[in-house]
């Protein structure tokens, strides 16, 4: 497992990245976004709200323009 020194290091290299601060609340659907991942609502089962998917060796998934998908259900906001 990573240590919280290690991912505070990864944490830090992702926001000087995406050119964000660390201002809260972190406008983290910006984030995904940045990051290639696509964003939107799914209908999902009353036990989860939300998913995230990464294929390496896929061009797309779930029929998304992406590689890297995070859904969150469909009655919870994405903005």
């Amino acid at each position: 497992t990573m240590k919280n020194t290690q991912i505070e290091i990864i944490a830090n290299e992702i926001l000087n990245k995406t050119k964000l601060n660390t201002s809260i609340p972190l406008d983290i659907v910006y984030l995904a976004k940045q990051l290639d991942f696509v964003v939107g609502n799914a209908k999902l089962s009353d036990n989860d709200d939300g998913f995230i998917l990464v294929d390496r060796n896929k061009r797309s998934v779930l029929g998304q323009d992406s590689n890297k998908v995070i859904g969150v259900k469909a009655c919870l906001s994405v903005e």
